[in-house]
């Protein structure tokens, strides 16, 4: 992150923002409300959210502020951060955030010259320096959508998610265009049958599924076929390369980040997923 590119009045006027305060050099600031659609679309996929956290989460000594202080939660701690009362403010700071009370931890943040002080000061001169800002230190890293408003535990979970169950939890993360689910076949291919093969793409080793979905999530759930493939049945010699495409293993074994799920798929004869 450049954080010279994000200075804390940028993050608090809609004016001079225009929502580029909403990246990682400016901590996904909340504060300003050119942001509020780009947080609303974070939100909607937790998944945005979750890999921040992998990120963020194991960095030593990175703490950021929450509300409270004169930052008012802008920022992460330049210093580390204290239970001693915070530093000693003006005279005419006499706002909550000045008084230093109740915030637990505290650390200075950027030392911004005391802008984030002067946009409460009426009488100051700009030429005023007025001392880094300081803020409460949080327990846990700030997120593009949810701020600080999530459960760390959730997010773990949220990492370990197939892609199927992630689409079909959260469809903010996208749709699933192609379900083949619950199908029957007297012979071959329970979910998708496929009778005919290109013999310069096998010879090439193609991948046979990536013409039958193209590069479209598809599911192929409960079908069952009476002889071979109760999920789809290609009539090929060989399935080809398809774990670049698809994400599917050389056995046809359904991979974590597979484009294909594969599930309670029955054949009476082999196959219970695919064949050929």
């Amino acid at each position: 992150c450049d954080r010279t590119q994000c200075f804390h009045i940028q993050q608090y006027d809609e004016y001079l923002c225009h929502g580029t305060c909403m990246k990682a050099s400016c901590d996904w600031s909340g504060a300003n409300p050119a942001c509020d659609s780009t947080i609303a679309f974070a939100k909607s996929c937790p998944m945005f959210d979750a890999q921040a956290y992998k990120s963020l989460a194991g960095v030593p000594e990175l703490t950021y502020v929450k509300p409270g202080g004169t930052a008012e939660g802008i920022g992460r701690c330049t210093t580390p951060c204290s239970t001693e009362a915070p530093p000693v403010l003006p005279e005419w700071c006499t706002s909550e955030s000045c008084t230093g009370e109740g915030v637990g931890e505290w650390c200075n943040t950027v030392n911004d010259n005391g802008i984030v002080l002067k946009l409460e000061c009426a009488t100051c001169s700009l030429a005023m320096d007025l001392g880094p800002s300081w803020g409460a230190c949080s327990d846990k890293p700030r997120l593009p959508g949810h701020g600080f408003q999530y459960d760390p535990a959730e997010m773990e979970r949220v990492l370990k998610l197939p892609l199927f169950e992630l689409l079909l939890e959260f469809p903010g993360c996208g749709s699933i265009p192609l379900v083949f689910k619950e199908n029957v076949a007297s012979r071959n291919g329970g979910g998708l049958f496929k009778s005919r093969c290109n013999s310069m793409s096998e010879r090439a080793e193609e991948c046979v599924l990536e013409g039958m979905v193209g590069s479209s999530y598809a599911v192929f759930q409960n079908n069952a076929a009476g002889a071979a493939g109760g999920g789809a049945y290609v009539a090929c010699h060989t399935f080809g390369n398809c774990a670049a495409t698809t994400g599917l293993s050389r056995d046809k074994k359904h991979q974590r980040d597979s484009i294909f799920f594969l599930e309670g798929n029955t054949a009476m004869t082999y196959g219970n997923d695919l064949a050929s």
